[in-house]
């Protein structure tokens, strides 16, 4: 059954871009933020096709790893993960 989903972060970072917005329908694969950690850019992309419901974290914001970034409604249950 699908139901919201909760973004965490991978790991301890910055967030650098976040490419979705509260309400964006979004495709399987499509980028939702971009966290900068230890000098790497991470790519986080939905696994599932849904819809951002909202953001938990902000640009620049720091965040460690498993806060919340976003929360994601998939069509399917799968979840995020790096593109």
């Amino acid at each position: 059954e699908a139901g919201p989903a909760h973004d965490l972060a991978p790991m301890e970072g910055v967030v650098r871009q976040l490419a979705v917005m509260p309400g964006d329908m979004v495709a399987r694969g499509q980028r939702l933020y971009v966290l900068e950690a230890m000098k790497m850019q991470i790519q986080v992309c939905a696994t599932a096709p849904g819809r951002v419901v909202a953001l938990h974290a902000g640009l620049g914001e720091r965040v460690v790893s498993g806060q919340q970034i976003l929360t994601f409604e998939s069509q399917t249950p799968d979840g995020d993960e790096e593109c």
